[in-house]
Order: structure tokens, then C-alpha cells, then sequence
């Protein structure tokens, strides 16, 4: 880390810290995490905040730097960290993310999660394959995170919003 770099880190941190208003059903985006998510977003390496977390830090030029300020402040002014990065983490999925659809959320975790318990210990056990609908599947989260829980689940989306659909294909494209 070069000290222009620490130094801007350190500041930019200190910002985010006094300003962010991060969202109690987003408890992965602390400031360093936001932070860090930002940093590789401007470095052109868009990931969530979770993945942010794992990835060491590169090397910022001039242009990235200012890139960095930009984001910030977008942040800051309140647009939601996975509508700039692109990104979000669903059941350890890096999904594409963006307007288009709601930002996937923790708490649907447990709802993904009872799902594909219920398909995997009941309704594959017993037939040995499974057709799952996701009616308003937004960006896809719950529809590819069943999908990627077993082979034999076979999968249908749909969603009332193009935009929507087009964002779940993406993820499914994007995932596969």
C-alpha cells in the first residue's frame, strides 16, 4: 500500500463512518466493506461487500482515485452500495444486482434456505427430481439459488417486470 493510498483509505473511511447510513437488513455493508467494495469497483473490479471483504486491495492511479471520490460521494448521497457495485452475495453467490429489481436481502437467506431443505430432504428424496416456480423472481436470487442447491431441481422465473426478467437471465448467465 503506498502512503497516498493509506492516507486516502483513511480519510475516505472516516467520511463513510460519520455519514453512512448503512440499513439494519444490510448487516454486510459496514463502512470498510462499502469502502473496500467501492475501492475495486474503481479500480474496474465490481464486487459485493462481502466479496470486497476477501480480496486484497490494489494499487490506485490518479484516475482511479478520483473514480473512488466519485463513489463515494454517490453513496453518501444515498444510492445503494449493490445499485453502484453491481453486485450483492446471496446464499454465497456473487448475483449481478441493480435497479431493475429489489436488492436481494439476508433474512430471504432463511426462506432460500427452508426451500431448499424442503426439495432436497422431502421432494427429491422421494421422486428424485423437482420442478420449482419463482413467481416475481426480481434479479433471480431465490430462483438460481435452488437451482445451483441440485442438479435434478429444474428451475422456471418469471417476473411482471422485463427489467426484471432481464436481470434474472443475466444472473443465471452470469452464474453459470
Amino acid at each position: 500500500d503506498s502512503p497516498a493510498d493509506q492516507a486516502l483509505f483513511t480519510r475516505l473511511r472516516g467520511r463513510l463512518h460519520s455519514a453512512l447510513q448503512a440499513l439494519p437488513d444490510k448487516p454486510e455493508e459496514t463502512t470498510d466493506s462499502a469502502l473496500r467494495c467501492l475501492w475495486h469497483l474503481a479500480g474496474g473490479r465490481p464486487m459485493s461487500a462481502d466479496a470486497a471483504l476477501e480480496v486484497p486491495l490494489a494499487p490506485l492511479t490518479p484516475d482511479t482515485r478520483a473514480e473512488l471520490e466519485r463513489l463515494v460521494e454517490q453513496r453518501m448521497s444515498g444510492v445503494p452500495l449493490a445499485h453502484l457495485s453491481g453486485r450483492q452475495r446471496f446464499m454465497g453467490l456473487e448475483l449481478l444486482a441493480g435497479a431493475q429489481a429489489l436488492i436481494p436481502r439476508r433474512e430471504t437467506e432463511l426462506l432460500a434456505r427452508a426451500a431448499i431443505d424442503t426439495l432436497v430432504n422431502h421432494v427429491l428424496a422421494r421422486q428424485g427430481q423437482a420442478t420449482v416456480v419463482d413467481a416475481c423472481t426480481g434479479c433471480g436470487n431465490l430462483a438460481v439459488a435452488m437451482a445451483h442447491a441440485d442438479p435434478r431441481v429444474q428451475v422456471f422465473a418469471s417476473d411482471l417486470s422485463a427489467d426484471a426478467v432481464e436481470l434474472a437471465r443475466r444472473n443465471v448467465e452470469h452464474l453459470s
